[in-house]
């Protein structure tokens, strides 16, 4: 199955559909796991473990901004973070924070590579072109 959607490959595995999903979103399998799906991780020693970053901010306009500059605040702190930790399946940012879905926890000590890293980032709209004259993508 050639899909554009991480989180389908695991819902195929999940539903039967395939034996095997070469590549999917962690917290996807972790979570269809947790439900009961007979899906587990492989872990190839010789792969790089990708995370991307998710961003959060307060628009300039915003009616109540200390409202969101303390909740902000709060998402940061080391208890705010414990509480999107424990949250299936979200993985805190900041380092030693001790939840269930911790990077230490989780990774085991693995090095992780951020992605897209600079390169890729710089090469963007030219792979995507080249990804559309191969016939993928829309």
């Amino acid at each position: 199955m050639l899909n554009n959607s991480l989180s389908a490959v695991t819902q195929a595995v999940r539903d039967g559909q395939y034996p095997i999903g070469l590549v999917a979103y962690l917290h996807d399998a972790l979570k269809s796991a947790e439900e009961g799906a007979p899906v587990a991780s492989f872990w190839a020693k010789e792969l790089p473990v990708m995370v991307t970053i998710n961003a959060g901010g307060i628009l300039k306009d915003t009616p109540h901004r200390n409202a969101a500059e303390l909740f902000m605040d709060y998402t940061l702190s080391a208890e705010g973070q414990a509480v999107f930790g424990n949250i299936s399946v979200r993985f805190p940012a900041r380092p030693s924070v001790n939840a269930k879905y911790s990077v230490e926890k989780v990774y085991r000590g693995r090095k992780l590579y951020l992605y897209p890293d600079e390169e890729v980032v710089a090469e963007a709209s030219s792979l995507v072109e080249t990804f559309k004259s191969m016939g993928f993508g829309s």
